[in-house]
């Protein structure tokens, strides 16, 4: 019995020490640099130089958000499905960033609040199914592609301006040799202001977004190349 309990300590000891070493590497190999994000590999190169379309991949992007829960908490959420694309120019003013959200693929870890939270008290999937995002104006604030996208975003049936700062990651070769376009943006709206304002005392106003997206480089549709030419 002696043997075996010490067999079993050691084992669980082993386990144990396993499990640190793994965390550890983890936090070794996500350290957090300047910016509180992983680092991007060595061989990612910053900046297109000349015009590049990106058509959002939904399999490599994260929308997120988090709502105050009744001043106590923070309940965090993100929705599953995002599309959309990016068509960087020479000139960043021509520049163009678009997305559209699944409403209903939201998902807070509770299916009764994500049910409720899809009813007419708050995002009515049924009449609204969609949230958008179409830039009007794109400045190229810094030399390592730091944007401040202006845009309309369409949500709840209201149309509202709204002023992202999108950071490029990088641009470089996937797993799978396609060429790929990473950025990320972080900004708050308050729900109210699109007629979203239900149970104020329980829920937030401000709702804290960080959005991170990969695009895949493609070639541009033809519309894209006609507004391009009109502009």
């Amino acid at each position: 019995m002696c043997c075996q309990a010490l067999i079993d300590q050691k084992t669980v000891f082993l386990v144990v020490s396993n499990r640190t070493v793994t965390v550890l590497a983890l936090l070794l190999w996500f350290g957090i640099p300047g910016r509180g994000l992983a680092q991007a590999p060595a061989d990612v190169v910053q900046a297109p130089s000349q015009a590049q379309y990106f058509e959002v991949d939904n399999d490599h992007s994260s929308l997120i958000f988090a709502v105050s829960h009744a001043g106590l908490s923070y309940t965090y959420g993100r929705f599953e499905m995002c599309s959309g694309h990016v068509h960087l120019k020479e000139d960043p003013g021509d520049s163009r960033f678009s997305f559209e959200i699944d409403v209903a693929s939201i998902n807070t870890n509770s299916r009764l609040r994500d049910d409720h939270l899809r009813g007419v008290e708050f995002f009515d999937v049924k009449k609204f199914p969609k949230i958008s995002f179409n830039s009007i104006d794109v400045k190229l604030v810094e030399a390592n592609q730091d944007y401040v996208v202006t845009g309309i975003m369409s949500m709840h049936g209201v149309e509202r301006k709204l002023e992202m700062p999108i950071s490029m990651i990088g641009v470089g070769k996937g797993p799978m040799g396609k060429t790929r376009g990473g950025f990320i943006t972080k900004f708050t709206l308050q729900r109210s202001d699109f007629g979203i304002d239900s149970l104020p005392k329980a829920i937030g106003d401000q709702i804290a977004i960080t959005f991170s997206f990969e695009g895949v480089l493609s070639d541009p549709p033809k519309e894209a190349m006609s507004h391009s030419t009109s502009k």
